[in-house]
């Protein structure tokens, strides 16, 4: 920042040499920098996220403000530098305004907002900084989900963190803004440990000076600075220098057995052992079980390496390949991978932590489809049906798919294996949950990623539905408890996750926990999931350069339970049904929106930062009640009405209370009410 405007060349050279100094490799900055600063970044290697300062604070959609204005203005400002790495798109809309304005409505701006800076970003990724407030705003196009962070609590820092990990689905994750007093230098380390800990891509610390301003005044009071205004060192300087950059924790060394189950994998084996090569720490062993392989599969292991030992057998299925696996290993713990798999090169260094806690008895993470090389792959990425972790909490695992799943031996060895009757699907479910059973914890690790090729064609993929029917009904005969009556599909206790991140995406069965008038400081969505016909037609932007064709996704979302469910039903029809109870899980009551046939919109001005909360205390005085749903702030019996209410805060003390009454009759008696309200707060209308 600066007194009055921008800070002077020499300014802009110290601070930048001082946080090269740091060991930061990147600088946010919340408006469109010169080209001279840029160009300043770039000769000391800073990468630079730049921020479009826009009243994204503001009732910013139609009636209430012009969008397009954002998107228009974007054209002129953007510009092609390789100092910019990242372009954040908005920061922080806040939870009244996103409830105000419709939260669908305000995901899907910023989702085109994403969209349109993209088009002229130049290869720089594009994100949208968000916050708890508002966690349910996840544009489904951005590259990467970064989140503003103010936790000082570790325990706390680290359970949001994990399940931010979560909510990021298969994009990296972000922290774009934490901060402290200048003074507290320990909890800046701490926060940086913590995020190493939990995988986070990177963080940004807020701020590097307390010279700042904001809207063209200066902000006084806020000393969040690693450094002071005369750029003197604050004891945070010191504690963060040298801590940006990730470095992998020294443990005790556990052997661990990377096990690769194969059948005529000839066309993705080498790359898969390939990146088993590259792992940091190193496996001990890589084993690779040739199931009958009637292809160059085993020439292929036998020139992968000196880590890599074939073990052969005739075709015997899946789960008998696994328990091979298995019973030729040498590790404390077992790492299962596919054939059609690439692992990070960090995978194993994510999952070995895991089991520190020795309630744990298997972990894994999520399997990412990589870039689609055609229409029909990408296609086949979008449809349902793809191998997908269900997690009961952010941490604790219900079900994590076998190509990304490690085990302790001795865990794996007390529960008999896996049971050799599954022979190409349904092994690792009925894995995890016989695990379950006998107490154990499995541990889900956003990190510990691989990359899971999906089927390259249509034929390929309702193949693979057809097996995973089939093993459902064997299932269905091991498990009947967890299957709904009459031999329907599976009954999880937790969510099944997509490779899509949670959002605001309207959906049955979903639901926003706004709090009481909207304000609780941390927003999540509930939800059991479910894959609709209609999310395929409204299906999210493509990051990629090829696009699905959303009718060719249409038509595989149709088949697929339809295939499945035949494969699982053929198969039970030829073997007995067992008569013992099931469970049933319940479901979100549905809550049916009052009828918007009547709709009044007022507004108020206040010179003296009298806002939405006092206005509804005045109201609370005036006989109304706070509203039983989610969307309204209060309700009346009288005319049956809502209102909803949110504050824009305009600087200068100034700020604007925006008031949408609803009902099934005439509004003017409860607008009326609302204007005496505001009155007696010294309100006036706004024009």
């Amino acid at each position: 920042g600066g007194r009055g405007g921008r800070p002077k060349h020499s300014t802009w050279e110290r601070d930048l040499d001082l946080i090269a100094e740091l060991g930061a490799n990147t600088v946010r900055v919340y408006e469109v920098p010169s080209v001279e600063f840029l160009d300043l970044c770039e000769e000391r290697g800073l990468g630079v996220f730049v921020g479009l300062a826009w009243g994204s604070h503001l009732a910013f959609l139609p009636p209430y403000g012009d969008f397009g204005e954002v998107l228009a203005s974007c054209g002129a400002e953007v510009f092609v530098h390789p100092a910019i790495d990242a372009w954040i798109v908005g920061n922080e809309v806040p939870p009244d305004i996103a409830r105000f304005l419709g939260v669908g409505k305000v995901q899907a701006a910023l989702e085109k907002l994403v969209a349109v800076v993209r088009e002229r970003a130049g290869g720089a990724l594009v994100a949208y900084a968000n916050y708890p407030s508002t966690e349910y705003l996840n544009p489904r196009n951005a590259d990467f989900v970064a989140f503003n962070l103010y936790l000082e609590e570790r325990d706390a820092l680290r359970s949001y963190l994990a399940r931010l990990g979560v909510l990021a689905g298969d994009r990296p994750l972000v922290v774009s803004e934490f901060g402290v007093d200048g003074a507290k230098g320990e909890v800046l380390e701490m926060f940086l440990e913590e995020c190493e800990g939990e995988g986070v891509a990177g963080a940004v610390i807020f701020s590097f000076c307390d010279e700042w301003f904001r809207g063209g005044e200066d902000v006084d009071g806020w000393k969040f600075g690693l450094v002071g205004e005369g750029r003197e060192r604050k004891e945070a300087f010191e504690k963060v220098r040298g801590s940006f950059a990730w470095k992998a924790a020294r443990r005790r060394p556990v052997p661990v057995s990377v096990v690769v189950c194969t059948r005529n994998g000839e066309a993705t084996l080498e790359a898969c052992l390939d990146s088993l090569g590259k792992l940091v720490p190193p496996p001990l062993e890589v084993i690779v079980v040739d199931d009958g392989s009637r292809d160059a599969t085993p020439e292929i292991a036998r020139q992968a390496g000196h880590l890599v030992r074939l073990v052969q057998q005739e075709g015997a299925g899946l789960s008998a390949a696994r328990n091979r696996g298995a019973r030729e290993s040498k590790g404390e713990i077992i790492a299962y991978t596919d054939d059609d798999c690439v692992a990070d090169s960090e995978w194993l260094r994510w999952l070995i932590p895991a089991f520190d806690d020795p309630d744990v008895v298997a972990a894994g993470g999520p399997n990412i489809p990589p870039a689609p090389r055609n229409e029909i792959e990408a296609a086949v990425a979008k449809a349902p049906g793809a191998p997908s972790h269900v997690l009961f909490d952010d941490r604790r695992a219900e079900h994590i798919p076998g190509c990304n799943l490690a085990v302790r031996k001795a865990s794996l060895m007390a529960v008999g294996g896996f049971r050799e009757q599954y022979m190409a699907a349904g092994d690792d479910v009925d894995f995890c949950w016989r695990l379950l059973e006998r107490g154990g914890e499995i541990r889900y690790v956003p990190a510990a990623m691989v990359w899971h090729h999906r089927r390259a064609s249509v034929r390929a993929y309702f193949r693979q539905q057809a097996g995973y029917g089939r093993a459902e009904a064997i299932l269905y005969r091991d498990h009947p408890r967890r299957f709904a009556p009459g031999g329907g599909g599976a009954r999880w206790g937790g969510i099944v996750y997509s490779d899509e991140p949670v959002s605001a995406l309207p959906r049955p069965g979903r639901r926003i926990y706004h709090g009481r008038f909207g304000a609780a400081p941390f927003q999540f969505v509930y939800a059991r999931e479910r894959y609709l016909l209609r999310d395929v037609l409204g299906m999210c932007p493509e990051r990629g350069a090829i696009v699905a064709s959303r009718w060719l996704v249409f038509w595989l979302a149709l088949g697929q339970p339809v295939v499945r469910g035949w494969a699982r039903w053929s198969k039970l029809a030829r073997n007995w049904e067992p008569s013992d109870g099931r469970i049933e899980f319940p479901s979100f009551p549905r809550v049916p929106p009052l009828p918007r046939i009547f709709c009044s919109s007022l507004a108020f001005w206040s010179e003296e930062s009298i806002a939405r909360e006092a206005l509804i205390a005045r109201l609370l005085e005036k006989k109304y009640r706070a509203s039983d749903d989610a969307i309204s702030d209060l309700e009346s019996d009288f005319m049956i009405s809502k209102i909803t209410t949110a504050t824009e805060y305009h600087g200068k003390g100034g700020c604007l209370t925006r008031v949408r009454i609803r009902g099934f009759f005439p509004t003017f008696f409860h607008a009326r009410r609302v204007r005496n309200a505001a009155y007696s707060l010294g309100l006036t209308d706004a024009h």
